[in-house]
């Protein structure tokens, strides 16, 4: 018996997992693009925009390990041997407020990371972000921010670009506050105490420092501090292009490096013994031995922005290279003494890397996406890196390039396979009914076509361009392939009520025009802007209804278009902002919206791009905020709808699907938002307490459902079954069907009272009884209240439990004993009257 119970009671605990799972399952899933996670570190690129740089080797024998934090996307990155992995932030910047302080380091946004510190004794790596310090846990994961108390009430720390241990205690070059920061961490774990060794910005003179304390020093966006061989405290005060130092006596001396460059700004200072290794500001990594001239340590035309050491016998330099490129590079020279140098290496973040035929799409990184199509139920397409048209298969997360070669820009001819064949800034692809893949190739002026043997062709236009300004129109009526394109970026592919009827239509962006491709493939003008207004279309698409609608991007507005009813607005007033939600959308700002998508309900899709967020329009012409800025890593770029109403959406690096069937039902016909009792969450009403039903909290509910035992009258209300009570949950049990079992009991179940003693009854102990008496009033008289007896003849007592013989008996013994104590009474007066007489009569004298 007792084994079955155990198992009943796994097999719901089982149940109760897989229904968590279920209903806790992300709405929001990455299907292409990556930020971290690549086994070859070579190839996987950084944007670590002035990031920091921390290398460390665990013993001797082992594999430098390589912290590297990126600015740019707001991570901070591990890289030992060809494997790199984001440890710490999502790739989206922000405070990440609703993140608890003990959360993981992965799932937890940073801010803007720069310096770097790992703590070998502890397994700890300091993250210097923007108003805050973290330390990331590397055994468990997990990030948590240090509390800083300060000795020095007006200032508090704002971004460490370097931190450095000397003895016991952390040093911390602060760019932003322009101070350098001592911290002494304390016995509580996660607090430190800071004060200013150096700096001061009552100051105003550069140089009044210079022979002073340094705490009266002026400093300049101070981003490097170490400790020289002999533990003297020096520091790179950058924007004040010098190196300063604290002698022997505790004051400030500018160190004069014979033969520095003009105007050197120095970022990083180290030391290697007695040679002073500079970082110059996105220019030379350079070495100075006093008295003798610096000189420059490597060779190549990276720059170099900060660095870290590893010296045994030589030193292993790992630098930054210029962070003021789109992408940064980690190279590696090995110092020996002052004389000899190896030449410079990177070893990691070099672009262009190759995107590998049938590689995860979740592992590549992305850039520039474009505009999105969906097809086959299973396939997505779209441009990237503005050479390369990919494809993802959402079946198998595989990616391939389908034309274009990576990161080369251009035009090649015809007739060679498509991957071989280069593309410039292509803006959009469809897929025709037959699989031919047709790609706008924006920059060559030309639409393109692979054909289902992956052989690339021109189907329209000639790439002729004309003027530097005009790069032609013509050919309308005649050719496809003869006309004169002027940066076409939209293609639609016609509806089903118009099937068959001709291929597709292109948005001739910069001829402002809307030109149609047909079967014969010659080429015509079917949309002009109105009276020669400049709308610029950039996407197209058509909805249900056989209405083309088109995104004017740079007019940030949506049009929608029919032969019956020419041009409608439907979203935007032309004027840029981020504006209207709730509203009607004719009336809301938008911000560039690059891309539309159409559901079947007519219902419109916005890729709102630089505001960074997806809009959608309901059927009423009100518009509202589907997914927000806090979700993505860049601009927006596409936005596309699936088979089965999931939505497909990219940001600039990312490949993302909302999947919940049909997103973005929080307005109703009347423009109410969740009907005023929820918040409209992705689209989706979250309803408040009390409230459920139809997608739109229009339905009052009760928590636990009045656990079973009543009904749901108003939200949170219950009218309790009798036996229950509780106004939101009926769980408590009551005996309000039994008056409260009349105030003669405990209420011990849902209507079942535990009577009083000397009541009862069948439920609610109305009945005065007189049970409490042994055996009913020992069955010798009747309960005539509670606990009260009328005892039959013969018998008394509260019990009526005596009988009248034992009475009697005891009533005649003691009646012949009170006659004998009365008759001892009476002796003992007489005799003690006799006494007193007889005293009284010897008394008396006699009389002669």
């Amino acid at each position: 018996m007792y084994l079955s119970q155990v198992l009943v009671c796994y097999f719901l605990l089982i149940l109760f997992i897989l229904r968590v799972n279920i209903e806790c399952h992300e709405t929001i899933a990455t299907v292409g693009g990556s930020i971290g996670n690549s086994f070859h570190s070579f190839d996987f690129p950084l944007k670590a925009g002035y990031g920091g740089i921390h290398v460390v080797k665990t013993h001797a024998n082992a594999e430098p390990i390589i912290f590297v934090s990126d600015v740019s996307l707001c991570t901070v990155r591990r890289i030992q041997g060809n494997y790199s992995e984001v440890i710490a932030g999502t790739g989206i910047c922000g405070r990440d407020v609703d993140s608890p302080d003990d959360s993981l380091a992965i799932e937890t946004r940073l801010i803007r990371p720069q310096g770097l510190y790992f703590n070998a004794s502890t397994n700890c790596l300091y993250i210097l972000d923007e108003f805050c310090i973290r330390v990331l846990d590397l055994t468990s994961g997990y990030i948590s921010k240090l509390t800083l108390t300060y000795k020095t009430k007006d200032e508090t720390y704002g971004l460490g670009v370097q931190m450095t241990k000397f003895n016991a205690d952390y040093y911390i070059a602060d760019a932003y506050a322009n101070f350098i920061w001592k911290l002494e961490l304390t016995q509580v774990r996660d607090v430190a105490i800071c004060s200013i060794v150096m700096g001061n910005n009552k100051v105003v003179n550069i140089d009044h420092c210079l022979g002073n304390i340094p705490t009266d020093c002026k400093l300049n966006d101070p981003r490097g501090v170490t400790f020289s061989p002999n533990g003297l405290m020096t520091v790179a005060d950058t924007g004040n292009r010098r190196i300063l130092q604290i002698d022997m006596n505790g004051y400030v001396k500018k160190l004069s490096i014979n033969g520095a460059p003009v105007n050197m700004r120095p970022t990083q200072v180290e030391y290697i013994e007695n040679n002073m290794l500079i970082a110059n500001d996105d220019s030379y990594l350079l070495m100075y031995t006093e008295p003798y001239p610096v000189k420059r340590l490597h060779s190549s035309k990276n720059g170099v922005s900060f660095f870290s050491l590893i010296c045994n016998e030589n030193c292993q330099v790992y630098y930054l290279t210029d962070c003021r490129k789109p992408y940064t590079e980690i190279a590696l020279l090995s110092v020996h003494g002052t004389s000899s140098v190896t030449q410079d290496q990177v070893i990691a973040g070099h672009l262009p890397y190759q995107l590998q035929p049938k590689m995860e799409a979740t592992s590549y990184y992305l850039e520039e996406v474009g505009a999105i199509w969906f097809s086959n139920d299973y396939e997505v397409y779209f441009p990237a890196f503005s050479s390369v048209v990919l494809k993802v298969n959402l079946t198998s997360g595989l990616m391939n390039i389908v034309a274009g070669v990576f990161k080369q820009l251009g035009y090649t001819h015809d007739h060679i396979p498509a991957n071989q064949s280069l593309l410039s800034n292509p803006s959009s692809v469809i897929v025709l009914k037959g699989g031919e893949i047709i790609i706008a190739d924006t920059n060559n002026n030309r639409i393109r076509m692979v054909d289902r043997n992956g052989i690339i062709t021109t189907l329209v236009g000639t790439g002729i361009v004309e003027t530097i300004i005009k790069q032609g129109f013509g050919g309308d009526g005649g050719p496809a392939s003869h006309c004169l394109l002027n940066r076409p970026m939209g293609l639609a592919l016609p509806p089903k009520c118009m099937e068959g009827e001709f291929l597709f239509d292109i948005a001739d962006t910069w001829n402002n025009r809307v030109r149609r491709v047909y079967n014969d493939f010659t080429i015509q003008t079917i949309i002009q802007a109105p009276n020669q207004v400049q709308f610029l279309p950039q996407q197209l698409i058509y909805g249900p209804s056989c209405d083309l609608y088109i995104a004017c991007t740079l007019e940030n507005q949506i049009f929608k278009y029919s032969s019956s009813e020419g041009f409608v607005l439907i979203a935007g007033n032309g004027k840029v902002g981020y504006t209207g939600d709730y509203g009607p959308a004719i009336y809301a700002r938008l911000n560039n919206p690059k891309a539309i998508a159409v559901n079947k309900f007519g219902e419109v899709y916005i890729a709102d791009s630089f505001n960074k967020v997806v809009r959608k329009i309901f059927s009423n012409e009100t518009i509202v905020t589907l997914i927000g800025n806090d979700e993505m890593m860049g601009e927006l770029s596409g936005v596309a709808i699936t088979s089965n109403g999931n939505l497909i959406y990219s940001d600039s690096s990312r490949l993302r699907i909302l999947s919940n069937g049909n997103p973005g039902t929080c307005i109703d016909r009347l423009r109410e938002t969740c009907h005023f009792h929820g918040d409209c969450i992705r689209g989706v009403c979250e309803c408040d307490s009390g409230w459920q039903g139809d997608s739109m909290c229009g339905t009052f509910s009760c928590e636990r459902n009045c656990s079973g035992h009543g009904t749901c009258i108003s939200n949170s209300t219950c009218s309790c079954e009798s036996g229950w009570r509780g106004t939101s949950t009926c769980s408590a049990i009551s005996c309000d069907g039994l008056h409260n079992c009349s105030g003669h009991g405990m209420c011990s179940s849902n209507n079942s009272c535990t009577c009083d003693p000397g009541w009862n009854g069948s439920l609610n102990c109305s009945i005065f009884s007189c049970d409490g008496l042994f055996a009913n009033c020992s069955n010798h008289g009747i309960c005539v209240l509670n606990n009260t007896c009328a005892c039959e003849n013969g018998f008394s007592g509260a019990q009526c439990g005596t009988p009248y013989a034992a009475i009697v008996g005891a009533v005649s013994g003691g009646v012949v004993l009170c006659i004998l104590l009365v008759i001892c009474v009476v002796l003992l007066v007489i005799g003690i009257l006799r006494y007193r007489r007889k005293k009284s009569y010897h008394s008396i004298p006699e009389i002669n």
